[in-house]
């Protein structure tokens, strides 16, 4: 997923990345330096690395706050 996005930086104007695995730190930090990252869309606070956290500053929403929302879909 790494490789694409950023082999392909010019093709979008942001991206919405899901994922609560801190291996992709790089990307994010990458993302955010070329204005790129919408949002982080994890799957749940609990289980979300703290470093995915603090990396987003604050672009980042937890699936299981908007469950009653996407059980609808």
């Amino acid at each position: 997923m790494t490789l694409e996005i950023m082999s392909n930086w010019s093709i979008y104007d942001q991206a919405v990345i899901i994922t609560s695995d801190g291996d992709f730190d790089e990307l994010l930090k990458e993302l955010l330096l070329k204005d790129k990252l919408k949002l982080l869309f994890a799957p749940c606070n609990a289980g979300c690395s703290e470093l995915l956290k603090s990396v987003a500053r604050g672009r980042i929403a937890f699936m299981d706050e908007f469950r009653g929302e996407l059980e609808k879909i």
